[in-house]
């Protein structure tokens, strides 16, 4: 469901607040207050055809692993938008290659086409990856993350006892583009 946020009226002194305005001004600060917001995680570790969109499968997790103020994860590879707005999209975790990684592309989907894609060059057979950015989302965008890398069979990591290793996907939105 899209949080609202609705114009807040200007006033002057000696104006007389009316019901409706206030509840406008309430609407909007309860909605800042928590933003729409959604994360998707992995739980366990993923064998990963480059190229292919990543599926995630946390829902549940003793820390605050997962999370969705607004209904965007109804599908487990997908964030939907449905606040239309600025939003920082994230997307973090680790990749182990059977044989030498030498470069590794993250790249954030926007409707299936690319948006942002990240180049990292790499030297072993693990790499950490964060990407994030800034971008105006519609209401229903779905948003998709993959990578594209070499070094034989990947591992997408997503063991919950490893925080920092563990394959995340977020959108956070952060305000209205006017």
């Amino acid at each position: 469901m899209a949080k609202t946020y609705g114009t807040v009226t200007t006033f002057t002194a000696g104006s007389v607040l009316t019901a409706a305005q206030l509840n406008v001004a309430g609407g909007a600060v309860n909605n800042l207050v928590v933003p729409a917001t959604a994360q998707l995680y992995r739980t366990s570790d993923l064998t990963y055809t480059s190229n292919a969109t990543i599926a995630y499968n946390g829902t549940t997790g003793a820390v605050p692993l997962y999370w969705d103020t607004d209904g965007m994860t109804s599908v487990a590879n997908t964030i939907t938008i449905q606040t239309p707005g600025l939003y920082v999209l994230s997307f973090s975790g680790r990749v182990d290659g059977s044989s030498t990684l030498t470069q590794v592309t993250t790249q954030i989907n926007i409707n299936g086409t690319a948006t942002s894609a990240q180049y990292q060059n790499q030297s072993g057979t693990i790499c950490y990856f964060t990407h994030h950015f800034v971008r105006y989302c519609a209401a229903s965008d779905a948003i998709t993350t993959l990578l594209t890398t070499t070094g034989g069979t990947l591992t997408i990591k997503g063991n919950a006892s490893e925080n920092v290793a563990q394959t995340r996907m977020s959108a956070t939105w952060i305000g209205r583009t006017s």
